[in-house]
């Protein structure tokens, strides 16, 4: 019983143990659960991230750019040929009405242009300091911009992204 206990251990090791580099995505949805959805128009791809609950604003923030990160990352290495133009990531949050009505609406879009995602050197830069190579965030609602600001009265956030807090955080 303890060779048979042994072997199925064995066997469930070897198992785990895969082929070594997991699967590259086939589409750029396939990049993060975090992605909504994605829309290239003009050159533009637009990046849809879902919006999921925080326990505070600027965590928001802190996801957006840490999930734009990983995407950008990801984008460069399978799917170069779809970075044109720009990318944008549109970032979505639980809101909630004067009514008490919640749905998860677009509250932010960071903006990045191609040719500098293509640059980077991903495993050198922190996701904080990307934020540096945005366009001026467009703000979609009043929770975008709340979002934004409580981020960057963070000293390691505003030390890591002084560009970014200075444009963005007014």
């Amino acid at each position: 019983m303890k060779r048979v206990l042994i072997s199925a251990m064995f066997v469930a090791a070897l198992g785990g143990c895969g082929s070594g580099d997991p699967q590259p995505p086939k589409t750029i949805q396939e990049i993060s659960q975090s992605i909504a959805a994605v829309h290239e128009e003009n050159g533009i791809l637009k990046i849809s991230l879902a919006g999921r609950a925080v326990l505070r604003v600027k965590d928001l923030m802190q996801n957006a750019s840490m999930e734009s990160y990983r995407i950008s990352e990801s984008l460069v290495k399978y799917f170069p040929s779809s970075l044109k133009k720009d990318v944008v990531f549109v970032v979505s949050a639980p809101v909630q009405d004067k009514y008490g009505n919640g749905s998860v609406s677009p509250v932010f879009e960071l903006q990045y242009r191609a040719d500098d995602l293509k640059k980077i050197s991903y495993g050198s830069l922190y996701h904080k300091q990307m934020l540096e190579m945005a366009e001026p965030v467009k703000y979609l609602s009043i929770a975008g911009a709340e979002a934004v600001v409580e981020w960057c009265k963070d000293d390691d956030n505003r030390s890591a992204a002084q560009q970014f807090c200075a444009t963005n955080a007014r």
